[in-house]
């Protein structure tokens, strides 16, 4: 008799796409928008990748207050308060972060315009504020007149990326510092290797630090 050749097995059904959620825009006509519309649909892609693969920190039951405009006014003061400290601070101790003579825009100008263009959230100037005492910790002189808006500008970018879903190119955060590109690159990775790359605050932290800068958005006396 002859042989019976089984019919070959369907083929397994394709398997449903994960649905992947739209990156929010920057409003129109802001400076925001137009880095993000130059920014190449790669790079793009890349960001949304790196931050989807961040994990979660482990949840921890500690009451966080509400974050509020008051941290930015307290980040103003502090650091208005720490760059004038800091005045006769050697160059040498901050050469990366250095500039060549004083910015034609105050810190308190320079904050309100990351405030107003980076699109981050308000909890990222509580981050920032305390990736600057830790690399003054590591570096104490590292802090000053002709320094505090790149290092300012230089955590607000690394706080953006560990703390919020979507971030955006160093093409964008450099058109807001008024920085080229591959200052950011290079900025970023000398500071990333000040802090041994620890990025993470615990809620403890980050409480208390809020705190802080509360008080001091009021206080005539700045916490040190």
């Amino acid at each position: 008799p002859e042989r019976q050749v089984p019919a070959p097995a369907p083929a397994p059904a394709e398997a449903p796409r994960a649905a992947t959620r739209a990156t929010p825009r920057p409003p129109a006509g802001t400076v925001a928008a137009e880095a993000v519309e130059g920014a190449p649909a790669a790079g793009a892609r890349a960001a949304a990748e790196e931050a989807a693969a961040v994990p979660e920190p482990p949840l921890e039951e500690v009451v966080v207050g509400e974050v509020d405009e008051a941290a930015v006014a307290g980040l103003i003061r502090i650091l208005q308060q720490k760059a004038v400290i800091h005045k006769d601070a050697d160059p040498r101790a901050s050469a990366s972060f250095h500039c060549a003579r004083a910015p034609g825009m105050s810190i308190s100008d320079y904050i309100v315009r990351i405030q107003k263009y980076m699109a981050c959230s308000i909890e990222c100037f509580v981050v920032a504020m305390v990736y600057i005492d830790r690399a003054i910790e590591k570096q104490p002189g590292i802090i000053g007149p002709l320094s505090v808006h790149r290092l300012v500008m230089t955590c607000m970018t690394l706080a953006a990326k560990f703390q919020d879903d979507v971030f955006y190119t160093n093409a964008f955060y450099g058109k807001i510092g008024g920085l080229r590109l591959d200052e950011v690159n290079s900025l970023e990775k000398k500071m990333l290797l000040l802090l041994d790359w620890k990025l993470k605050v615990s809620p403890e932290q980050f409480e208390e630090y809020r705190n802080m800068l509360c008080r001091a958005s009021s206080d005539a006396e700045i916490c040190k």
